[in-house]
Order: structure tokens, then C-alpha cells, then sequence
């Protein structure tokens, strides 16, 4: 089944717009916006964490159904004392601009989650070109009429509950886009998101519907305010980069292939001395070639370097230490001898 926003199984490229309405949304968004929603038998608490440099961090809590009474438990005090009964708590970190998922880190796993560009719905939202619904496609209330008659229905508006009071008489901003051809489930989908017409700097859609022909869903909103704080106070976890081959050696370049998110955007290569008693760290110049593949990057090391700096008959071993993670570095299975 569908799930909210990130945790979703789609398959297809999307072109980045020049602007992107959710992007816009999203800037102008304050850290402590949050929904509650409903979907599927379960509750999912979406919490916009931080955004520095167009890098957002979205938290999101889920829980079943059947878990909590909707209608009296404070959505506050229970995210405050860890969200007694959750099922799931995920830490998302996303380029705003790119629409790209940067880490998925999962609390309840205690451990990172891995999603390829397939299984990420929301970070492809992003990207994509919303324009107004006008008011003939609106939903409305009541039957349709009789081919010859004309519509007088009122239009539809879902529930706007903030901070647990609901709102009465809301405006909503209908904003709607097209999913394009691929081989996903959304394929050619309509998809219309109502946003609070008076607050035009809350990020987050109070209902979401996607419909055609072969497929259709539903996310309503049952919750909303601002100012929250996670209990969780750490900082993303950074994954260190990872050596997955080899060294491939040339005449004039040697490459070192890694496996790195593209947070690492600094790396320095160090090549230890094994034969020198103090194991002595040497800096190696370099440069990254980052490859189609995702979080595939090359280290690129030119010989002449090489030979300017490994001393003859001398047997080595690589680290690598990032920016991002300078506690901790890698260093490779592989020991060269220079020669």
C-alpha cells in the first residue's frame, strides 16, 4: 500500500522545472511546521526539521490506527515523550533545488535506509510544475447534475484543523500537476493538493489526491501547528564513504572507486607508510569524478604525483577522511608496494 510521501515504490525520471511551486512553498517554511495525517490504517506525524543552503530535513513518525484515539490525544505530547506505540521514525534530508533524497536515516532501525530514485515520490513532487485548479474541476458537494443542467453544487473543501481546533469556513489554495509518462503507477496521474489559502508560507497540503483511470489514493490531514520540536536532538548521522574496488591502475592515472552520498563533497586521501615505523599519513593530491550512477565517485589520482611523493619499495595503505565525518575514516583492505 502507499504510504506518505517518501516511503513509496515509483518507478521514472523527472525533469527539474525552472520553478517549482512545493520548492517556493518550502523556502519560505519556518522549522516546527508539521501535519498529522491519515492514510491506510495509520497516522504519520511529518515534521519540517530544519532547512539551511536549500537542504531540508523532514522527520516523520508513523503509528496504526488502532494504536490512538484520533479524536483525544495531544499530537504534541506524544511526539514530546517519543511517540509511545510508533511503528516507524525516519529522518529525511533532501536537496530542495535537485529534488534529490540526500539520507534516509531510520531511529526506530537505528540504522540507515536506502532508496534509489524509484522510492522517492516526494523529493520528485518537488521538481514537478503546479499550476491552479480552476474552479470547473474542482470536487464538489452533492450528485452531479443532469447532462442539461447546469452545476450549482458548492465546492468541496476538506477539514483545516490547527493545533487541534478546526477551522471554520477555510480557503484553500487547489494546486494541481500531472505525473509524467513512465512505467511507475503514477504514470499519467492527476494529483491536486489543497493548501491553506491564509497561510501561505505553511509548506505542508492539508489533502492530497491522485486519481486516473487505473489507480487512485488520499492523504487527509488531521492536524497541523507550528513550533514543534523533535525530541530527537542529534544531528542527521553521516555515512562514511566506502571503497568498493580496487585500485585501477593505468600508466598515468590511478582510480580509487568509493561509494559515497554526495554530502562528501571534500574528500582527502592519505596514503599510510607501512614499511616507516611511525606509520607516517602522506597527503595525496586528487581530484573527484563523480559518476552517472548514484553516490558513485572516482578518486582520481595522477602518477606523476605519485612518484613525486611514495618513496621506492615502500608498501602502503589508503585512508580517506571526510569534511562531513572528521571523527572517523576509512581506510582500504588493499596494500601496495610502490615500485
Amino acid at each position: 500500500m502507499l504510504k506518505l510521501f517518501l516511503f513509496l515504490v515509483f518507478a521514472g525520471y523527472v525533469a527539474i522545472a525552472e520553478s517549482s511551486y512545493l520548492q517556493e512553498k518550502f523556502q519560505h517554511a519556518g522549522p516546527g511546521d508539521y501535519i498529522v495525517t491519515a492514510q491506510d490504517n495509520a497516522y504519520s506525524l511529518l515534521l519540517l526539521r530544519s532547512l539551511h543552503s536549500d537542504i531540508l530535513t523532514l522527520e516523520e513518525v508513523s503509528i496504526p490506527s488502532e494504536q490512538v484515539h484520533a479524536k483525544t490525544i495531544d499530537w504534541r505530547k506524544w511526539f514530546s515523550e517519543k511517540a509511545p506505540g510508533h511503528t516507524a521514525w525516519t529522518l529525511y534530508e533532501i536537496d530542495l533545488k535537485q529534488g534529490q533524497l540526500f539520507e534516509c536515516f531510520s531511529y526506530s532501525k537505528n540504522g540507515w535506509i536506502f532508496l534509489d530514485e524509484q522510492e522517492q515520490f516526494f523529493a520528485k513532487l518537488l521538481t514537478l510544475p503546479f499550476s491552479p485548479l480552476p474552479d470547473s474541476e474542482k470536487k464538489k458537494i452533492g450528485p452531479p447534475p443532469a447532462p442539461d443542467e447546469k452545476d450549482h453544487r458548492k465546492l468541496w473543501s476538506p477539514p483545516l484543523i490547527i493545533e487541534g481546533k478546526k477551522i471554520s469556513r477555510p480557503a484553500f489554495e487547489v494546486m494541481h500537476t500531472r505525473w509524467p509518462e513512465d512505467t511507475s503507477q503514477l504514470s499519467l496521474c492527476h494529483i491536486d493538493l489543497y493548501f491553506d489559502a491564509a497561510r501561505t508560507s505553511f509548506p505542508f497540503p492539508y489533502w492530497i489526491e491522485v486519481k486516473s483511470p487505473h489507480y487512485a489514493f488520499k492523504v487527509q490531514t488531521i492536524e497541523s501547528g507550528h513550533d514543534l520540536v523533535s525530541p530527537m536532538t542529534k544531528e542527521m548521522p553521516r555515512r562514511p564513504p566506502e571503497i568498493i574496488k580496487m585500485t585501477e591502475k593505468s600508466t598515468s592515472l590511478w582510480t580509487i572507486p568509493l561509494r559515497a552520498p554526495p554530502y562528501h563533497d571534500t574528500l582527502h586521501l592519505f596514503a599510510i607508510d607501512l614499511t616507516s615505523d611511525s606509520r607516517t599519513a602522506i597527503e595525496i593530491p586528487h581530484r573527484l569524478e563523480w559518476q552517472e550512477q548514484k553516490e558513485h565517485v572516482n578518486i582520481c589520482i595522477q602518477t606523476l604525483d605519485l612518484k613525486k611523493i611514495l618513496h621506492p619499495d615502500h608498501r602502503y595503505q589508503w585512508a580517506i577522511l571526510s569534511d562531513k565525518t572528521p571523527s572517523s575514516y576509512v581506510k582500504s583492505e588493499e596494500i601496495f608496494t610502490w615500485k
